[in-house]
């Protein structure tokens, strides 16, 4: 079993002149996390280089501050306190016909109050207000009301106190009435207490015409009753004053809650007064940005940066919030990953291109591993349907674009994933849709449904979500995509990606369309077709014991994917790139120079209005607010924003063009319907809902040109490290020198040979007892190093493009290329240099297409290409022997057997690095490691391991939290603060094999 990693990644970055984020953002996305001071808001940015960094999102100034909404209750009037009820004026009677909750009013007099009959208490209670909507009674007379203003109607902890304490003593020192109304004081001449903490409150005014009298009568309701049964109600009965008690309980629990709800809100207050007040003064408004040294250092901490895996490989082409499953990054290559929103862990990475696994065959039985090549595509973007509470995600590509005919034909893959909370993503489906264009999801009422637009038609697939109800028709069980199995090699020379197991294709079609549903039920399950007699005696069989007996089997079971299509009736379309969809049906197509507004419900289409741009430009994205009233447009040079124009009689949309903002990177929507614009040095927010649209900075961004002197490390053990800067020195140094300032090379002793230029590969590499060290630049050249002594071996001009990747060949599968160096460029030449002679063995030049595949064997080497090509050449002569389709590749591989080779030790977190990424400066270090070399150097006489222990201490430990603990750590334990700037982080390693075969060539 192997051993699970425990690494821990050190990036070496010193801050640059500029405290902005070193980005240049290609995709943003937000989203909000709630907190006890109110929802703070994230930001998320994709770099260049396959890195995600996740930011806060500064508040707005007070001067920004949008007046806050009405509260949900309504707010009292002002009470007024009358001299006496014969002054009150009297209100018209048709404005209380009717109670606070819309109930008739029974008539009733002022002397009717002591009136205690059980047909009057009864009648009285019913059409009076409820227990929680009387008056609380008071001593004092002011009146006060609640006012509009956002914190006025909040009483703090004292107040509510006090007015606790009041009224306890006002319920012991009152006169004790029979009657409920004369708690109310409508004989007391007092005016009500309106507080919005306190729910219920009404003034005497109301209370008079409340139901219990009507001010147009004088006289009694009934008037038979005698002036004993009058007397009766100022008698005190047990059962009013158990009465009482509960009613005084229940105002009392109505105080306590307001006070609870007084102390949340001014917690929350708090809360964010202090955010408003950080952030004011790291405020970026205008031209004025964040400096070093300024209070901005604050929210920079709040900053992290997510590496995706295989960051060398593919560009981000899709960037997602996806309600209950976190962000989504898709790259173009077909990796797909998913962090949590609040810890920003990874949650799920997928493979999309995984080769699908085939069911047990003969090769299979024996001891050989079949192998199988999936076809590769050009992944475009991530949809999001939704049913109830499931949401299934359906990733958009198409065959790579290559200049030539895809092997793929014409078509459109769809692969169908389901969101599930606990599993993360489960394959659904794989689509293969006639046709190519692009996709999208319609929201009906009742259904969804995926729209496939081409330049020929229009077709409608109802979405067929998995049953989630357990009484449900059994479905077919879906393979999820999950940790790795099987073994592949990526462009680079080893892999770098994960790969998943798919399930099988067994060839099923649709009858009705031409879609082609490649279904994910293994072909383990369906019986073994018989042959010759035997099939005879099976089909005799089948027809004497199942005569006129239906199967189960035979009837068609639901299963996940889409449904039958049809074509959408079109009125007015152009031949449209993109196609984004918003709620309710509506969407935009997005077309050279122009877009158009339609609306789908799944039959028909209609176009709404059209908007073209004045000057002829590609549009790269398209935001639509919500009811439509503005279009935002990213174009190649100009940000445009159109607002909706209202023409009477007028059944189409026309919008007129509002504004045109600079030129931005990416455009997005924060949770509030602002406009987020990426621009050169800074991330902007626009208030739409403005007139003049204003603007202002939230996010600074640094220059991307690298100050440091250090381009890339490379550990050699715990205590060596390789050093390389921008002009292609590499030098040696000591781990505690590197953490006490990064060194130029003319600090160190020079290397002979000096490269010309940066170091785009560095890779230590262990071979006949020995280590190496080899080295690629942007020149495409290779130098190998001796690690002990540090010496030049050799020099070897391979490639026109730069190196990409460097690895070792030491598993017996490679034949006569065992104990090989092999190296790849960014075009996809390989070169194979041996370890052994010091001497350039040969080099396969380059396709059109990208390099995706290499299948590695004792004779042979098979590459397979994007285009679905694949080319076989000869190891031993050095000859190119054929080229085919990746089917007859496929074949090849059923005949090989597969071994697993072992991966070099790991001496840097990164295999490859993009161009121009900082990624060099991140190394690893593997805590397990670090065990094993302490026990050894314990009973050995290797030098003391405290000087690297110190330094590694001091490169996580922070400093600056506690002065005393600082003083600790630097007088006792002698670990000083680092004087560069180092960032911990959490690595998630995931480990794949390499794929070594043999080959056969028919």
């Amino acid at each position: 079993m192997q051993e699970v990693p425990l690494v821990v990644p050190f990036h070496i970055s010193p801050r640059s002149t500029s405290s902005g984020l070193p980005v240049r953002p290609s995709h943003l996305a937000s989203w909000s996390i709630p907190s006890i001071a109110g929802p703070s808001k994230r930001l998320a940015l994709v770099g260049a280089d396959n890195t995600v960094w996740i930011t806060t999102v500064p508040p707005s100034p007070l001067s920004d501050l949008q007046p806050p909404p009405p509260p949900p209750y309504e707010v009292l009037p002002t009470i007024l306190a009358p001299s006496s009820p014969s002054s009150t004026p009297t209100r018209p009677s048709g404005l209380h016909k009717t109670s606070q909750h819309g109930r008739p009013r029974a008539p009733s007099t002022s002397s009717s109050i002591i009136s205690t009959s059980s047909a009057q208490r009864r009648r009285v209670s019913t059409f009076s207000p409820p227990p929680s909507a009387r008056q609380l009674p008071t001593a004092t007379l002011s009146s006060a009301s609640a006012v509009s203003e956002y914190h006025a109607g909040r009483d703090s902890a004292t107040e509510h106190d006090g007015l606790l304490d009041h009224l306890r003593e006002q319920h012991s020192a009152e006169p004790v009435h029979t009657d409920e109304r004369t708690t109310l004081g409508m004989n007391l001449n007092l005016a009500g207490l309106g507080r919005r903490g306190l729910p219920g409150v009404h003034g005497k005014e109301e209370l008079e015409h409340s139901g219990a009298s009507s001010p147009l009568s004088g006289i009694s309701v009934e008037s038979s009753k005698t002036v004993g049964s009058r007397l009766r109600g100022w008698t005190r009965t047990e059962v009013t004053a158990v009465n009482e008690e509960l009613n005084e309980r229940i105002e009392e629990i109505e105080v306590e809650r307001g006070m609870e709800r007084g102390l949340l809100e001014e917690e929350k207050e708090i809360g964010d007064m202090r955010i408003v007040g950080q952030a004011g003064r790291a405020l970026i408004s205008g031209e004025e940005h964040a400096r070093p040294g300024s209070d901005s250092q604050a929210e920079a901490r709040t900053t992290t940066r997510l590496v995706l895996r295989s960051p060398g490989l593919g560009k981000v082409v899709c960037l997602k919030v996806v309600e209950g499953l976190g962000l989504v990054v898709l790259r173009d290559i077909g990796l797909l990953d998913v962090f949590s929103l609040s810890t920003f862990r990874s949650i799920n990475s997928t493979d999309l291109e995984t080769p699908e696994d085939r069911g047990p065959t003969d090769i299979a039985n024996s001891s050989k591993t079949p192998l199988r090549i999936s076809s590769f595509w050009q992944w475009r973007s991530v949809h999001v349907a939704k049913r109830d509470e499931m949401t299934v995600l359906l990733v958009e590509g198409v065959p790579w674009q290559c200049g030539m005919p895809s092997p793929n034909g014409e078509v459109t893959r769809v692969i169908m994933l389901h969101v599930d909370q606990k599993d993360g993503l489960e394959l659904l489906a794989r689509l293969e849709l006639p046709g190519e264009g692009p996709v999208g999801v319609c929201r009906g009422d009742t259904s969804s449904s995926l729209i496939h637009a081409t330049h020929n038609s229009w077709m409608s697939y109802p979405i067929v979500f998995p049953s989630s109800s357990p009484f449900a028709p059994p479905t077919r069980t879906s393979t999820p995509l999950g940790t790795p199995s099987l073994k592949v090699v990526s462009a680079s020379a080893f892999p770098s990606r994960t790969s998943t197991p798919k399930p099988l294709d067994n060839g099923l079609r649709k009858t009705r369309s031409v879609l082609s549903l490649r279904d994910v039920m293994p072909e383990t399950a369906q019986p073994r077709p018989e042959k010759g007699f035997a099939k005879f005696l099976a089909a005799r069989r089948a027809d004497w014991g199942g005569k006129g007996v239906p199967k189960d089997s035979d009837m068609e079971r639901p299963s996940a994917g889409i449904g039958e299509g049809v074509e959408v009736e079109r009125y007015g379309r152009g031949i449209w790139s993109r196609i984004v969809f918003m709620e309710d049906g509506n969407g935009v197509g997005v077309a050279d120079s122009a877009i158009d507004i339609f609306h789908c419900d799944g039959r028909k289409l209609l176009i709404k209005g059209t908007i073209t741009l004045p000057v002829k430009t590609t549009i790269r994205d398209v935001i639509v607010t919500d009811g439509w009233e503005d279009i935002c447009i990213l174009a190649e040079r100009e940000t445009a924003v159109y607002a909706e124009r209202t023409e009477p009689g007028s059944a189409s949309i026309s919008y007129s063009r509002r504004a045109a903002l600079e030129r931005a990177t990416a455009i997005s929507l924060d949770l509030d319907g602002n406009l987020l614009l990426s621009q050169d040095d800074v991330i902007k927010i626009v208030d739409l809902r403005s007139t003049d649209l204003r603007e202002r900075g939230i996010i600074a961004l640094g220059s991307m040109s690298n100050d440091s002197p250090v381009s890339m490390l490379v550990p050699l053990d715990l205590e060596q490290i390789f050093v390389s800067d921008e002009r292609g020195s590499i030098t040696k140094r000591s781990l505690s020198d590197v953490a006490r300032g990064l060194p130029s090379a003319e600090e160190s002793i020079a290397v002979s040979d000096r490269l010309d230029s940066p170091v785009t590969s560095m890779r230590v590499i262990p071979c006949a007892d020995r280590l190496y060290l080899a080295a690629g630049d942007e020149d495409g050249v290779l130098r190998i190093y001796a690690a002990e002594p540090f010496e030049l071996l050799g020099t070897w001009t391979l490639f026109a493009d730069p190196v990409r990747d460097i690895g070792l060949l030491d598993f017996p599968q490679a034949g006569i290329l065992r104990d090989c160096v092999l190296c790849t460029s960014y075009d996809g030449t390989i070169g194979v240099i041996s370890m052994k002679e010091m001497d350039q063995l040969f080099l396969i030049p380059a396709a059109r297409a990208p390099l995706r595949r290499i299948f590695l064997g004792r004779k042979d080497i098979m590459l397979a290409y994007a285009n679905g090509k694949a080319r076989v050449w000869n190891v031993e002569t050095h000859e190119f022997r054929r080229s085919t389709g990746l089917d007859a590749a496929e074949d090849m591989l059923q005949s090989a057997s597969a071994g697993a080779g072992s991966d070099p030790a790991m001496t840097s977190t990164l295999r490859s690095i993009p161009e121009g990424s900082d990624l060099g400066r991140l190394i690893s270090l593997d805590l397990r490691q670090l065990g094993r070399w302490l026990h050894i150097t314990r009973t050995s006489t290797a030098p003391s391991p405290l000087d690297p222990l110190r330094t590694l201490l001091s490169m996580a430990l922070t400093f600056g939290v506690d002065d005393s603990i600082d003083n600790v750590c630097i007088r006792k334990l002698g670990i000083g603060k680092s004087p560069i700037s180092i960032d911990l982080g959490s690595f998630q390693q995931v480990f794949v094999d390499i794929t070594v075969v043999e080959l056969t060539c028919r």
